[in-house]
């Protein structure tokens, strides 16, 4: 019976959610997508929260000499808090363009909140039919929190198998649809629920260090990675993988409460360190595993200028942390131990990121909270994977450069809406539990016009989509004659949408305006390239070609251009141009009497062209002077 109902399932619903990648229709061309919502099958139907990959837009046949990547791992692969271009892949991708123009790069990002090593595994094998070159993994934070962490059946924790065919089961239709109705049915008897990720993965619970629990949870994660890369060698597909790293300045979430601690927080906070690490020392000889004790004998030591002994009392802070959203060291052992046995790649994001921070102690310079890098920190992080795909001979010979763009908004294309995007989200996400007392550093929203605050504010909402939030923010910076704002803001656009030819259009123009002729023809040849039928890059790119004197190039465009307008009834302005440039052409090649036509066609098309006039001026006083 059951057999049946799934059967019918197939046959008359459509189709489920599960499924990794799908086809679709977009600008006239067909395209492989990743479908966002494949995540739900590892949440309970009753979550009010499911998180998705971010849009992603493949080509179904790869281009020769292009390079495809995957980047897996959770809400720090994924970019949290920014949107779209200061994570990690696209960084990545942005350096791999600057070295290598003219290929076809795909870093595709398929990190996502929430979901760890358990999901990434089920989902191994669907990634392979994206047929990538290399394989980039940052992952380890989620183990205890994502699906089927701590929360897991009694049963799952005994029979781990047991996990992958939960998962297949999931992908029935009819169980899809069980839990759509579920789903639907509990969330309108929920509609004003706090919808806190942190609250729903976790549900508060606590995991003590060195227990059974969190030993299982790290064997389970080592045994996950090792098949991951086990799944994409077996195809061929090289993998680098990075342990990870977080913010040893942020104070644990949980502890037991521990009597005589106020009294040493007072201390500190009128800077008596030394007293206050003398009794804290007190403290520690009655309790070793306390995590707010050993956070503040590390504060102390740091004040005290004992960096060593800090790293070491704030390493073990995070370890003991019972609210595990910070992985403990045993995870990067586990990372390292894997890679070892497996002999493959391994780099270290920690250790970079420890090494470029203050003391040696990673903090509020790199990251924004308790784990997630600031722009800084996933540039660092984006550049240690691209030095070891050199380092390992994955990547092309012969780059263009092996110069790395700096760490520079315009440089790496990171719109102002990206920047404010991110101190929304990180406003919102530190306003909820567990995080208390703690108010993130805003960065470029407090500062904001109240123009660009409501443009923000309607994309974090989803009310408006993410390029077209790009295109207003970009008109009100060329109207406020902010064209470097604007330039940076379409880039990123094209970032992420490369055949988006007015974009390139409109970038082209300001970049004209600005006196960068040389890249202003390379987008209007760009614009070109994806959209042949538009007359305006044409004419534009004709006029520049005369004035850098070449003359048959130029002809050759604003012919086109000139026979395109006149098929789709294009304004008067845009044939007087062409028109125009054909003149100038003549008269350049000595062709008097068909540039006098040309002019004539302009002027007939715009009457009170002044450059038109202008010329023509000239051509009768030449033909016939005094």
């Amino acid at each position: 019976m059951l057999l049946l109902v799934e059967v019918a399932f197939r046959v008359f619903a459509p189709a489920g959610t599960s499924r990794f990648v799908d086809r679709t229709s977009y600008d006239g061309q067909e395209w492989l997508r990743i479908n966002r919502a494949c995540l739900e099958k590892y949440f309970p139907a009753t979550s009010p929260l499911i998180p998705e990959f971010k849009p992603t837009l493949l080509a179904p046949e790869r281009k020769p000499g292009g390079l495809r990547i995957l980047c897996l791992g959770e809400s720090s692969m994924f970019g949290t808090p920014y949107e779209m271009n200061a994570t990690i892949p696209a960084i990545l991708r942005k350096q791999l363009r600057h070295q290598y123009p003219g290929r076809e790069i795909e870093v595709v990002n398929l990190g996502a909140s929430a979901i760890n090593t358990n999901v990434i595994l089920d989902l191994a094998p669907a990634m392979l039919t994206l047929h990538p070159d290399l394989v980039l993994i940052y992952t380890g934070h989620n183990e205890f929190y994502g699906p089927d962490g701590i929360g897991a059946p009694w049963i799952e924790k005994r029979l781990p198998w047991l996990i992958p065919l939960n998962y297949a089961l999931h992908d029935l239709r009819s169980v899809q649809w069980l839990q759509r109705e579920i789903r639907s049915s509990w969330l309108s008897h929920n509609a004003g629920i706090d919808r806190n990720m942190m609250r729903q993965v976790s549900e508060g619970s606590h995991v003590v260090s060195g227990s059974e629990e969190e030993e299982r949870i790290v064997a389970t994660f080592r045994r996950n990675l090792a098949a991951i890369i086990t799944t994409f060698r077996s195809d061929a597909i090289p993998v680098i993988v990075s342990d990870i790293s977080s913010n040893l300045l942020f104070p644990p979430f949980a502890a037991e409460l521990f009597p005589g601690i106020e009294r040493m927080d007072a201390l500190i906070a009128r800077g008596r360190a030394i007293e206050a690490l003398q009794g804290m020392e007190t403290l520690h000889a009655h309790d070793s595993s306390n995590a707010f004790v050993e956070y503040r004998l590390g504060i102390c030591s740091l004040a005290t200028g004992d960096s060593i002994a800090a790293l070491h009392f704030l390493r073990r802070a995070r370890d003991l942390d019972l609210l595990k959203f910070r992985a403990p060291g045993a995870i990067n052992d586990a990372i390292h131990n894997v890679c070892s046995h497996l002999d493959v790649p391994c780099v270290s994001a920690d250790s970079l990121l420890c090494s470029a921070s203050p003391h040696g102690i990673t903090g509020q310079d790199l990251f924004w909270e308790h784990l997630h890098p600031n722009a800084e920190g996933y540039y660092r992080i984006a550049g240690l994977f691209l030095e070891a795909m050199h380092r390992n001979g994955l990547l092309p010979p012969n780059p263009a450069t092996m110069s790395h763009l700096p760490c520079d908004m315009d440089s790496l294309s990171i719109p102002w809406l990206d920047l404010a995007y991110a101190d929304l989200s990180i406003r919102g996400l530190t306003s909820r539990w567990p995080f208390e007392h703690y108010a993130a550093p805003m960065k470029v929203l407090d500062r904001a016009d109240t123009t660009l605050r409501a443009i923000v504010l309607s994309v974090y909402r989803k009310t408006t989509g993410w390029n077209e939030g790009c295109m207003q923010t970009a008109a009100f910076f060329v109207k406020r004659r902010d064209n470097r704002d604007a330039i940076t803001t379409y880039e990123a656009i094209l970032e992420n949408s490369p055949r988006a030819f007015l974009t390139r259009y409109l970038l082209a123009v300001l970049l004209r305006d600005e006196g960068r002729i040389g890249a202003a023809m390379e987008q209007y040849a760009g614009c070109i390239a994806t959209n042949p039928s538009y007359p305006f890059a044409r004419v534009d790119l004709g006029l520049l070609l005369i004035n850098a004197g070449q003359l048959d190039s130029a002809e050759i465009q604003l012919t086109s251009a000139l026979d395109l307008g006149q098929r789709q009834s294009a304004p008067p302005t845009l044939l007087a141009s062409a028109h125009y440039g054909l003149a100038a052409i003549a008269a350049n090649k000595g062709d008097l009497a068909g540039a006098m036509r040309e002019v004539d066609a302009a002027l007939l098309a715009s009457p009170s062209y002044g450059a038109a006039r202008q010329l023509r001026e000239q051509l009768s006083h030449t033909r016939h002077p005094g």
